[in-house]
């Protein structure tokens, strides 16, 4: 759906043992880079998009909820978040298979640079939604 079609070339799903890599030709479209593209939106080929929109079940719901679907996937999974790298004449999606630092170690790095921790800022940084865990 946002792959730049000028371009003769596939998009390229390698899968290794501790990560999936999915290269799509082309650059980021406009004026997305690889550090906004979460925010920003930017539709290169807007008429497939609507078309696939309307179909039962659409992969897409909106411009531009791909990636973030991606983040919160690999958050809720306790992951490492995916790595959006522009090359020349490509852009690479990096899903690694890593996990987030223990709970455990992320409530130790907030407290050295602060004092206490409230129950819910330790939640949000471990990214635990129930107040009992």
């Amino acid at each position: 759906m946002h792959r730049d079609y000028s371009l003769a070339d596939d998009i390229h799903i390698r899968t290794f043992d501790n990560r999936v890599e999915v290269i799509s030709p082309g650059s980021l479209p406009a004026h997305i880079t690889p550090e906004n593209i979460l925010e920003e939106r930017f539709s290169r080929n807007g008429v497939i998009v609507r078309l696939i929109n309307k179909f039962p079940n659409p992969p897409n719901k909106d411009v531009g909820e791909g990636l973030n679907s991606a983040f919160l996937a690999m958050r809720d999974m306790k992951l490492k978040p995916p790595i959006i790298q522009q090359g020349n004449n490509s852009v690479k999606v990096v899903l690694k298979h890593e996990p987030l630092a223990t709970p455990e170690e992320l409530i130790l790095n907030y407290l050295q640079t602060n004092d206490s921790i409230k129950n819910s800022v330790a939640r949000e940084i471990c990214f635990i939604g129930s107040e009992i865990k």
